[in-house]
C-alpha cells in the first residue's frame, strides 16, 4: 500500500475518512466482517396508558325544557295568553309530539298550540305541577300545561291564546 492509501486506510478505521463505497479500499472488500451473537433488543417497559376519552359535549337536554336555557332547533319559546310561564313548544309532525320530556316529567306531549295557519305545537298536559318536574303545571280555560318562570328577557316567545278546551292557537 502507498503512504497515502495506508493514511486513508488508517484515518477511515478511526472513522475520519470514508470508504469508498463499492471499492476494494483498505481490502473491505477481502476481509468484510459480520456482526455475531447480537440479540433482539429489549422492548423496554410499556409506556403510559391512555387515559379515559374525554366526556361528550352535553346534550341541549331534551325538548319542553325552560326557553331561558334554549330550546332544541325544532322548538320555539311559547308564551301562552292568561298562563304565567314560558315553555319550548316543538312542532308536531303528523300529529305526533316528541316523547323526550325532562326529568322527572310525567305530563303527557300533546298538539294542543295550533296556528292560524294551521301549524300545530306541542305543549305538556298536565293536572298538577307534580307533573312537571321542575315547571309548574298552571291551568287556563280547563287545559293545564307545564311552563316555566317568565324570563324578562325573552322577546321571541310566540304568544299563544286559547280558543277551546282542546286546541290553542298561536298569535305571533
Amino acid at each position: 500500500m502507498e503512504g497515502e492509501e495506508f493514511l486513508g486506510c488508517q484515518l477511515g478505521r478511526a472513522g475520519l475518512h470514508p470508504y469508498g463505497a463499492g471499492k476494494n479500499q483498505c481490502g473491505i472488500a477481502q476481509q468484510a466482517s459480520y456482526p455475531t451473537g447480537a440479540k433482539k433488543a429489549d422492548p423496554g417497559p410499556p409506556g403510559p396508558t391512555p387515559g379515559p376519552s374525554p366526556p361528550a359535549p352535553p346534550s341541549k337536554g331534551s325538548h319542553y325544557e325552560d326557553p331561558a336555557d334554549g330550546c332544541q332547533d325544532d322548538e320555539e319559546p311559547v308564551r301562552v295568553q292568561g298562563l304565567k310561564g314560558t315553555f319550548c313548544s316543538p312542532t308536531c309532525k303528523q300529529g305526533q309530539c316528541p316523547t323526550d320530556v325532562p326529568a322527572g316529567v310525567t305530563a303527557t306531549p300533546a298538539c294542543v298550540l295550533r296556528s292560524p295557519t294551521g301549524s300545530s305545537n306541542c305543549a305538556l298536559e298536565c293536572e298538577a305541577s307534580a307533573d312537571c318536574g321542575s315547571a309548574k303545571c298552571r291551568h287556563v280555560q280547563g287545559i293545564g300545561l307545564c311552563t316555566y318562570a317568565d324570563d324578562a328577557n325573552l322577546q321571541n316567545a310566540v304568544e299563544a291564546v286559547v280558543v277551546s278546551s282542546q286546541h290553542l292557537e298561536l298569535v305571533v
